[in-house]
């Protein structure tokens, strides 16, 4: 078959936490991770002889500060 199913139900929860370090500075930590990203492309792929599979699997860590300049 020339069809492929890559559509499927995924969810990206994230987190965050705001401190106001000192005065002028405040910063912001993230945390991100992706649960049921994947595909299965099976046997039945016009596009490639073997069966193809994946998944991703993130753990995504940020930072981010401000400095106000009066």
């Amino acid at each position: 078959t020339s069809e492929i199913d890559v559509d499927g139900d995924y969810v990206v929860p994230r987190i965050g936490f705001k401190a106001n370090i000192f005065e002028p500075v405040d910063c912001l930590a993230t945390y991100t991770k992706p649960y049921g990203a994947e595909a299965d492309f099976g046997m039945n792929n016009a596009y490639s002889p073997t069966a193809v599979k994946y998944y991703v699997k993130t753990n995504d860590f940020g930072l981010t500060c401000s400095y106000k300049i009066n």
